[in-house]
């Protein structure tokens, strides 16, 4: 997205309609350039649409939880994040930190960190 979300909405639907059988990664693209445009709404349906496709796929979870949370949504983040420990029992917060790590603004990849700390999600 280089920090450029509005593009990357843009870009996404455009890959979606030329190719109408997409992977479902281009929908977390999606949810997670309007989660940076503090489209949360957009955010949730979208990211609720891969997780139908892929109920497994943790980081629409992780997205999708920082959404709720974002939104003043704690119980529906919370149980994003029950989610996200049933389909990932091992996973930890800090094995979020390397996708994260591809995100240059550091408040917002502090921020997405948070979201999940308080949602439930193990820290160690």
């Amino acid at each position: 997205m280089s920090g450029r979300p509005a593009d990357a909405v843009a870009c996404t639907r455009k890959a979606m309609r030329l190719s109408p059988v997409y992977p479902t990664w281009y929908l977390n693209i999606l949810g997670f350039a309007h989660y940076l445009l503090d489209q949360h709404d957009e955010a949730d349906a979208v990211l609720t649409l891969a997780l139908q496709r892929e109920p497994a796929y943790y980081d629409c979870r992780l997205m999708l939880m920082a959404a709720h949370h974002a939104r003043g949504r704690g119980d529906d983040g919370r149980r994003e994040a029950a989610e996200v420990r049933r389909h990932n029992p091992s996973l930890r917060l800090k094995d979020m930190e390397g996708r994260l790590s591809v995100i240059k603004d550091r408040a917002l990849r502090i921020a997405l960190h948070r979201h999940p700390a308080r949602a439930g999600a193990r820290v160690a």
